[in-house]
């Protein structure tokens, strides 16, 4: 569901591939909210802290944060599956 959300490439195809898997990102945005730790303490499993918070930057910036809880918000509310 949140997949078509991040990976958001250029319309025109620019830029490098991604090096980072982004679903590993996301993990880590979450573990930050969740926990409430400071990036630089990141734990070590995630991607390096400057990388989480690039895209964390990124997509608020480009309000994708906003267009994904706006889906599942609506989707919650017709009680559709999540898949």
């Amino acid at each position: 569901m949140i997949e078509p959300f991040l990976n958001k490439r250029h319309p025109l195809g620019w830029g490098r591939p991604r090096l980072v898997n982004t679903r590993e990102v996301v993990n880590a945005i979450f573990y930050l909210l969740k926990t409430g730790c400071q990036w630089r303490s990141l734990p070590h499993d995630f991607p390096p802290w400057p990388v989480v918070f690039y895209y964390f930057k990124k997509w608020r910036n480009q309000g994708t944060w906003a267009q994904l809880n706006q889906a599942l918000t609506q989707c919650s509310q017709r009680n559709a599956p999540l898949s």
